[in-house]
């Protein structure tokens, strides 16, 4: 468990440094689709990890399969450290203004808004997917089915990220985005469970595309809200400190969606209650959405560096 917490340490500095990375580094004209990328890392990994988890864990001890994990994070290093420009050293004046920016941004509404919205979306999706393999087998389902279905799944989530980003490239508002990917969510999710599928002909398959289209459109809210990172953060405040908020509160979402999916499959005797959770979720998701004030972005965000600090 300790080397758990540790691992988790690592994975939110990465997730707090990349947007602000991503920001300066990326070419003109391409940070919404950088971007994009950067909000389906959950559902490109989810896709990868159980679909190749599924095949792995057949032949290799499970110990085996954390070893491999261990060389995959470390893999990216070399490029990292010959490709990503050094920081310039502000020295301690430079950290003292580093602070004060992240007051600012902690005392703002709009970025604890945003994150509680990003907190709202990963909660049902983290209960809903973190879960489907073991619904699957519940299901009478077999062999790596229940991995390769929920990787689909995942992967719906990425490819709905990645396609937000490039409406979002072609001139659609970034704020109408995300109370219908609410909306859609809610809708889909009682369909996938409050609806008994097995007496239908659709039979699990019905099921499959609900979930499939679940996670889809869930893909629209990381990718709009990291592209609003820079007019969520106050005026002389911190991007990554806006971003490091939000991530906080996605990380905390993501611990309490399998938690109280698993609470109410106990209490009610089976994953039908999970549309509960969800449609919770959403509601919230959509009330917090509207309070969303973000600031006006500076100019020609898709040419311009953001600040590193």
């Amino acid at each position: 468990m300790v080397s758990r917490a540790v691992e988790g340490a690592g994975f939110i500095l990465v997730a707090v440094t990349g947007p602000g990375l991503i920001r300066r580094t990326a070419p003109p004209g391409r940070l919404t689709t950088a971007m994009g990328f950067w909000g389906a890392y959950q559902g490109i990994s989810t896709f990868a990890g159980l679909v190749v988890g599924a095949l792995v864990l057949q032949v290799v001890p499970w110990r085996v399969w954390w070893w491999g994990m261990a060389v995959l994070a470390l893999a990216p290093l070399p490029w990292v450290l010959a490709r990503v420009p050094r920081d310039a050293s502000g020295g301690v004046r430079g950290a003292a203004d580093g602070l004060a920016r992240i007051g600012r941004t902690v005392r703002a509404s709009a970025p604890w808004t945003a994150g509680l919205v990003f907190a709202c979306y990963t909660l049902p999706w983290m209960a809903v997917v973190g879960f489907l393999p073991t619904i699957y087998r519940d299901g009478g389902m077999t062999g790596s089915w229940p991995g390769v279905l929920s990787a689909v799944v995942g992967a719906a989530n990425a490819v709905g990220s990645i396609s937000t980003a490039a409406l979002m490239r072609r001139g659609l508002p970034t704020r109408v985005l995300i109370v219908p990917a609410f909306v859609v969510m809610a809708v889909t999710s009682v369909l996938a469970f409050a609806v008994d599928w097995s007496g239908l002909p659709a039979g699990s398959a019905g099921q499959f595309v609900c979930v499939t289209v679940f996670s889809l459109t869930g893909g629209a809210i990381p990718a709009t809200l990291l592209r609003m990172i820079g007019e969520l953060t106050p005026a002389g405040g911190s991007a990554p400190a806006t971003m490091g908020l939000i991530q906080q509160l996605f990380n905390a979402g993501s611990f309490l969606g399998p938690t109280v999916a698993a609470w109410l499959a106990t209490r009610t005797g089976g994953w039908h209650s999970t549309w509960w959770l969800t449609c919770a979720c959403t509601a919230v998701g959509i009330a917090l959405s509207v309070r969303l004030r973000p600031r006006s972005a500076v100019p020609a965000p898709e040419s311009t560096a953001a600040p590193s600090t």
